[in-house]
Formats: C-alpha cells, structure tokens, sequence
C-alpha cells in the first residue's frame, strides 16, 4: 500500500511539472505580428489566443497552430499564424503544446 501511494504521488508531481512547464513558456525569441493595415485604418483592436506544439528543438511545429479565439474573428489570424511560426523556446526533452494570447493595440 506505501509503495503504491508513493508511485502514485510521483506521477502526479510528475503530471502537474509538466502542465507547469507547458503553461510557463515562454518564447526566447518573439516575432512581433505585424499589425494588418486595413484594420489600423479602420481603428480596430482586438486579441488571438493561438495553441501550437513547441518542438523538443525550441522550433514552432508550423502545422499545429490553431487559432482557439479571435476578437474579432479572423481580423488578425494570419498576423499571428506568421508570427507565432518564427518563435523559438527553450530546447526540452520533448514536445509540447501551448497556448499564448496576442492583444492588438493602436495605442502601443
């Protein structure tokens, strides 16, 4: 009964550091999205919460960005697909997936 409480207990310290890692990335390398001139013309803002696969290299695995909000829908999708492609993080011991949030300002 110890033995398997304490396996047990190591495999959910060992999920939740995993979560953690994934949750607390952050890119060493950041690609501005560029801002889409038609809505800077138009005076509109918004944000993009994206999910993608972070390589084990530090590489974006271009294929897995997915767009999970946009407000307003599709206004700054493709800004933030070509950004987020050119990030880089940290080299880890394996793949992950993450999500970021890009606000899109005129005032900054």
């Amino acid at each position: 009964l110890e033995s398997s409480a304490k396996s047990n207990l190591a495999s959910q310290s060992s999920s939740k550091s995993a979560t953690i890692t994934a949750r607390a990335s952050s890119p060493i390398r950041k690609v501005k999205p560029k801002y889409p001139n038609r809505a800077r013309r138009r005076g509109i803002e918004g944000e993009v919460t994206v999910s993608f696969i972070v390589n084990k290299n530090g590489s974006v695995a271009k294929s897995s960005i997915r767009v999970i909000d946009a407000k307003p829908a599709k206004v700054f999708n493709k800004a933030v697909y070509l950004a987020v492609a050119k990030w880089r993080f940290e080299k880890n011991v394996r793949s992950y997936r993450t999500k970021q949030r890009l606000v899109f300002s005129l005032k900054n």
